[in-house]
Order: C-alpha cells, then structure tokens, then sequence
C-alpha cells in the first residue's frame, strides 16, 4: 500500500503526540481512518531521523549507556552481575538491555564450531566498536 503524501505527513505528526510509539500513533491514525502497519510508521519515522520508543520501553540516557558500556570489563562479561551493580547506581535496565548496549559497542568473537558465543552467558570482547 503506497500512502499519499498528505498520509506521510500524518504519520509523521503523531510522533510527538504519540511519544514516538509506533503502536500508539498506529491506533492513533486508525481512529482517524488511516490504516498503516506499525513497520511503516517506523520505517517514516526513521528516515525522518527520529529515535523510535518501543513499546513498554524507556529511552536510556548518554550517561547511563556509558555506564552499561563500563560495566563489560568490571563485570567480565557477565551481564546478570552488571545488571544487578547498575542497579544498585539507580539504573533499572534487564540484563537483556546490558547485552543489547554490548553488542553495539563491542564485536565479540564467534565460535567456529556452530556460529555459537564462546563461554554460555559470558561474551568474549575482542575489541571495543569506534
């Protein structure tokens, strides 16, 4: 389905209107009779170079990211322990979170055997990611 310029430009208004929710704007635009999926307002969105709030999410800060990037080497890798110390700083992140942050800073070397991360749980960091 191509949507028409007049639509684009409703789709990217409910940005801010929807906090950057792609389902929240999807809903939204249905109510006032444009059906689109929540991959197109997303993919409008970004090419408008909006940052996208997932669902159920919370935007991190620069500062806490920092801090989540920190604790690869104080935690050796260990992403249920840098969840729990972050959390002890006032950062309320899921060890899911801490992993997500590592793999965009960091390239982490793959198990020949199986495409599988060496050691389960524990990411084996090569070099850190310019």
């Amino acid at each position: 389905m191509t949507l028409t310029h007049k639509e684009i430009k409703k789709v990217n208004g409910m940005y801010d209107s929807s906090g950057g929710n792609a389902k929240r704007a999807g809903l939204m635009l249905e109510g006032n009779g444009i059906r689109v999926t929540y991959a197109t307002i997303i993919k409008y969105w970004r090419d408008g170079g909006r940052k996208i709030n997932y669902p159920g999410g919370r935007r991190i800060s620069d500062e806490e990211i920092k801090q989540i990037k920190e604790m690869y080497k104080l935690c050796e890798g260990n992403s249920a322990e840098a969840e729990r110390r972050l959390k002890e700083n006032g950062i309320s992140v899921t060890s899911v979170t801490v992993r997500t942050y590592w793999k965009k800073f960091f390239r982490y070397e793959l198990n020949p055997q199986g495409g599988k991360r060496i050691s389960a749980g524990r990411y084996a960091c090569l070099e850190e990611r310019l």
